[in-house]
């Protein structure tokens, strides 16, 4: 689908990993990768509600699914919303921009303008999670602090006045001018609230169909109950089909 460029290629190729294959703990993820993505993304996730509260098996499956395909697409968005809308307080010549949607979904990853005039700022913005929403920098500082992260590089304040100033927002040279104006707490409630939106849908959707009283019919799914009914589907299977659907709130 998507191939590196060969010129990334060869540049990889020049780079000295010795330090990194030495490491014990990289080495071991390395070794380990695939069983450990099979129990981390797949067997834990859906093993939890399954074998905790009984919840059906497929469903879990399929949410489980779910929730990495939005987290994949939420992600993107980094290098696709935050290039085409939003604020370019830092640099206004190039593409990426700060997009508070795409900050809150991605943990703080999108303060875009910031990070690609900065590159080397190991939290991807001007301010970390003291001063504005940003879940990952607040991270990385706890890793810090726990001796599992060091030298770990800073903007100073005059390098980003004099860069905003030169090509971004003059307007906002002020350094007070670029916190957010709700204040920290505010800020970080609403990346919370927006870092969560699909379960607010998904209930929100779950209310008002159970207020509705409607009972939602499908053909599609009454063609696959007479395909399962005439080709004997086995009666498991066919037992968490009906479950899956019944939870969705569909009758047929």
């Amino acid at each position: 689908m998507v191939h590196p460029h060969p010129q990334y290629l060869a540049k990889e190729r020049q780079i000295d990993l010795a330090d990194l294959r030495a490491d014990a703990v990289v080495t071991f993820q390395r070794w380990l990768y695939l069983p450990l993505m099979a129990v981390v993304f797949l067997a834990f996730p859906v093993a939890v509600p399954w074998l905790l509260w009984g919840e059906n098996l497929f469903v879990a499956l399929a949410f489980n699914f779910f929730r990495y395909i939005l987290s994949v697409h939420q992600t993107s968005l980094v290098n696709s919303a935050a290039h085409l809308f939003g604020e370019k307080v830092y640099d206004r010549r190039i593409a990426s921009t700060k997009h508070s949607f795409t900050t809150a979904v991605s943990l703080g990853e999108a303060y875009h303008n910031y990070h690609h005039s900065f590159p080397w700022d190991y939290s991807a913005s001007e301010f970390g999670w003291r001063v504005n929403y940003n879940p990952m920098t607040a991270v990385i500082d706890g890793a810090a602090a726990l001796g599992l992260a060091w030298d770990l590089k800073k903007v100073s304040t005059g390098m980003v006045v004099e860069r905003v100033g030169r090509w971004g927002d003059r307007d906002r040279v002020d350094t007070e001018s670029r916190k957010p104006r709700a204040g920290v707490l505010l800020d970080t409630l609403q990346g919370v609230f927006w870092l969560f939106w699909a379960l607010w849908v998904i209930l929100l959707l779950k209310g008002a169909y159970q207020l509705s009283g409607l009972e939602v019919k499908l053909p599609l799914i009454e063609q696959m109950v007479q395909w399962c009914e005439r080709y004997n589907t086995p009666a498991l299977l066919w037992g968490q089909l009906k479950a899956i659907w019944a939870a969705a709130g569909i009758r047929f």
